[in-house]
C-alpha cells in the first residue's frame, strides 16, 4: 500500500484537523495543492493513483506527494510536541543552547535543570547522558577548580548508576520479551512441558522481587512479566496482582505511561480476562469501563484499545449467555472489525485479539442457532492456517467446527474432519485428554441409534470434562470455547 494513503488513513480525525489548519496557516493561499491532495486521499477507500493524477496532473504528482508527505510528519511533530517528554527535553535543550550563545549562562543552567527533571521523571537514560554533558561544560565555563574537582566525583557516581540502571532494564525487557514470545506459541499451557516451559520462566532469579527491579520501568516489566506467564499458567489471581501493580506503575508515572501506553492496555485487558474466567462479573465491570474511558493519546492505541473492548464486552455477554445482545454488537461493529482485521492482516495476520474475536463470534451465533455463520466463521479462521496462527487456536477451533456440525447433523462431513483431526492430533504430538474424550464422543455419537445411548454419551463427556477441569494443563482446553457449557446445554 502506498506509505502517504497509508499515513492518512492511520492519522485521528484530531490530527486531521489540525493538519488541515497546520496546512491552511502554512499556505494561506486557497490554491494549496497538497492540501487538496490530501483531502482527496483521505476520502477514498482505496489508492487509485490514476485518478488522483488524472485530477492533479501526471508531471509533477510525484514531488506533489512528496511535499505532501514532508508536511504531514512536520504536522504530526507538532501535533505531538507538547505530549512527549522527549519533545519537551529537547525544547529546554534548545532554549539553553539559544542562552548559551547569548552568554546568559544562569538562564541557561534553569533549562538544562528543567530539562534534567523531565529525564529523570520519565527514566530517559540517553537523555540524561546528553544533559549532563551539557552540565559539564557549562560548569567548565563558568566554575572554579574546587567546582570541576566535585564534579568529577559526580561524573563517577552518575556513570555508575547509568551503567546500572541501563543494564537492570535491559535484564527486565528481556524477560519481557521471552514471555512474549511464549506467548505468541501458546494462549495456555496444555501439557506438562508447555507448564514446565513457564514455571521455569517465572523462577528466573529477577523475578523473586520487583526489589530486584531498580527503575519503574524495570518494575513495570518485572509485573507484566510475571502476570502474563501466570495467566498463561491459568493462574489468573497471581495474573490480576501484577496486572494491577503494572497498571498503577503506569498512572503514577504519566510520562512512562506516554511511552508504554500500549502496555497499560494490555495490563487492562488481562485483568479483565482472567475476571472473566474467574466468573467476578463486579470487578470485570469495574476494570472495563476503566479501560473503555482511558483517555490516550496514541492513535494506533485508541484502535487497539476499542478492538479489545469490542472483544472483551462480546466475550463478556457470551458468558451471562446473553447471545442475542452478543450478536446485535457483532452486527453494529461490522465496518469497525473490517476496518481492524484488514490492519493486522497489513501487520503479521491473526492477532490474539483477532483469533478471541472469531471464536466469539462463533459462540454467540451458536448461541442463537446461527449454525451456519458459526461455521462460516469458524472454516474461514481454520483455513488460514499458513498466516501464523498459534496452534492450540487452530486446534480448538477445529474441534469447535465439529461441535458445530453435529448440531447441524452433517455426519458425511463431520466423519471425514474427524479422521482428518485425529491424524493432526497424532503428528503434532497434540492428542491431550480433552482431545481424546471429544473425539470418542463423536465418533461413538455417529454409531448411536438411540436416543437413550445418546444422552449416556454426554453424561458420560460431561463428567470427563468435569474430571479434566481439576489436571492443571487440561482445564485450559476451555481458553477459546465453553466446551462444558455446550455439553450440559444436551445434559441439563
Amino acid at each position: 500500500m502506498d506509505q502517504v494513503f497509508s499515513l492518512i488513513k492511520s492519522m485521528s480525525q484530531s490530527e486531521k484537523r489540525y493538519f488541515s489548519r497546520f496546512s491552511k496557516f502554512q499556505t494561506p493561499d486557497t490554491t494549496n495543492s497538497y492540501l487538496a491532495l490530501f483531502n482527496q486521499m483521505a476520502k477514498k477507500d482505496k489508492y487509485d493513483e490514476k485518478i488522483l493524477k488524472r485530477e492533479f496532473g501526471d508531471l509533477y504528482f510525484a514531488q506533489l506527494k512528496q511535499q505532501l508527505y514532508k508536511k504531514l510528519l512536520q504536522s504530526l511533530r507538532l501535533y505531538y510536541t507538547s505530549n512527549e517528554a522527549q519533545n519537551e527535553i529537547f525544547t529546554h535543550l534548545h532554549n539553553y543552547k539559544l542562552l548559551v550563545s547569548k552568554d546568559l549562562l544562569i538562564a541557561a543552567e534553569k533549562e538544562l535543570k528543567r530539562a534534567d527533571k523531565i529525564a529523570k521523571e520519565s527514566e530517559m537514560s540517553y537523555e540524561s547522558a546528553i544533559i549532563f554533558r551539557e552540565r559539564n561544560l557549562l560548569i567548565n565555563g563558568m566554575s572554579d577548580v574546587f567546582e570541576l574537582q566535585n564534579r568529577i566525583k559526580e561524573n563517577e557516581i552518575f556513570v555508575k548508576n547509568q551503567i546500572e540502571n541501563i543494564s537492570n532494564e535491559h535484564e527486565y525487557e528481556k524477560l519481557f520479551l521471552e514471555i512474549e514470545v511464549i506467548n505468541k506459541q501458546l494462549e495456555a499451557t496444555r501439557n506438562l512441558e508447555e507448564l514446565e516451559r513457564v514455571t521455569k520462566f517465572l523462577e528466573n532469579p529477577l523475578l523473586k522481587s520487583d526489589q530486584l527491579a531498580l527503575s519503574s520501568t524495570s518494575k513495570i516489566f518485572f509485573h507484566f512479566s510475571k502476570g502474563l506467564a501466570f495467566y498463561l499458567k491459568s493462574n489468573y489471581e497471581n495474573c490480576i496482582l501484577h496486572m494491577d501493580q503494572s497498571v498503577f506503575l503506569l498512572e503514577t508515572n504519566p510520562f512512562i505511561l506516554n511511552r508504554l501506553e500500549g502496555l497499560f492496555v494490555r495490563s487492562q485487558a488481562n485483568c479483565c480476562l482472567s475476571y472473566i474466567h474467574l466468573n467476578k462479573y463486579d470487578q470485570f465491570s469495574l476494570t472495563f469501563e476503566k479501560l473503555k474511558n482511558f483517555k490516550l493519546k496514541d492513535s494506533p492505541i485508541i484502535d487497539y484499545r476499542n478492538f479489545l473492548v469490542y472483544v472483551l464486552d462480546i466475550m463478556f455477554l457470551n458468558k451471562i449467555k446473553q447471545f442475542k445482545k452478543a450478536i446485535e454488537l457483532i452486527e453494529s461493529s461490522n465496518d469497525f472489525i473490517i476496518y481492524m482485521e484488514e490492519k493486522s492482516a497489513l501487520k503479521s495476520g491473526y492477532t490474539q485479539e483477532n483469533v478471541y474475536n472469531v471464536f466469539q463470534s462463533a459462540t454467540a451465533y451458536l448461541g442463537v442457532g446461527l449454525y451456519k455463520k458459526a461455521s462460516f466463521v469458524l472454516n474461514e479462521f481454520i483455513n488460514q492456517k499458513t498466516k501464523g496462527l498459534k496452534e492450540d487456536a487452530y486446534i480448538m477451533a477445529r474441534l469447535f467446527f465439529l461441535c458445530v456440525r453435529f448440531e447441524m447433523n452433517d455426519e458425511a462431513l463431520i466423519e471425514s474432519e474427524l479422521r482428518s483431526i485425529q491424524r493432526y492430533l497424532k503428528e503434532k504430538n497434540k492428542l491431550f485428554l480433552f482431545e481424546k474424550h471429544l473425539l470418542n464422543f463423536i465418533s461413538k455419537m455417529l454409531v448411536s441409534t438411540s436416543s437413550a445411548e445418546q444422552k449416556r454419551n454426554f453424561l458420560e463427556l460431561k463428567n470427563e470434562i468435569e474430571l479434566l477441569k481439576e489436571v492443571e494443563f487440561e482445564k485450559n482446553a476451555f481458553i477459546y470455547f465453553d466446551f462444558s457449557g455446550w455439553v450440559k446445554k444436551f445434559t441439563s
